[in-house]
């Protein structure tokens, strides 16, 4: 079975690289883009189980790009976890208000994300979207 994807979305590239990392060590397939310009075109070539979205992006920001998928019957069961370098940033209510399954304040513990991806049930090798309600 082929491992779940994760799309690594952070305009910080020693962050992106580092995520990216650490999910493939745990079995993921990983990528990473630096901005949301080609998200969705990434999305529908890659068909990722979960998507790591940072909230302050260059152009749109993560909250928007996110609201934007969950209105997409493409993408609305996509799971999305919002990475924040600050959490005040934007305020818990906004990042779940936005669609968020879940959201990071960084630096973000390893340990945690893959906790939080196996509770979202997305797990290193399996398709690990969300199923629909």
């Amino acid at each position: 079975m082929s491992p779940s994807r994760i799309l690594v979305v952070d305009d910080v590239r020693h962050i992106a690289h580092f995520l990216k990392r650490v999910l493939e060590k745990a079995g993921f397939e990983a990528h990473a883009l630096y901005s949301g310009e080609r998200l969705e075109e990434a999305i529908r070539q890659l068909q990722p189980a979960a998507v790591l979205l940072d909230v302050n992006l260059p152009g749109r920001s993560g909250l928007e790009i996110c609201r934007a998928l969950r209105q997409d019957p493409a993408t609305r069961d996509l799971r999305i976890l919002i990475v924040t370098a600050h959490s005040f940033d934007a305020g818990v209510h906004e990042i779940h208000e936005a669609g968020a399954d879940w959201h990071f304040t960084k630096p973000i513990s390893p340990t945690a994300l893959l906790a939080k991806l196996q509770e979202l049930g997305v797990e290193p090798g399996e398709n690990g979207r969300r199923k629909a309600s």
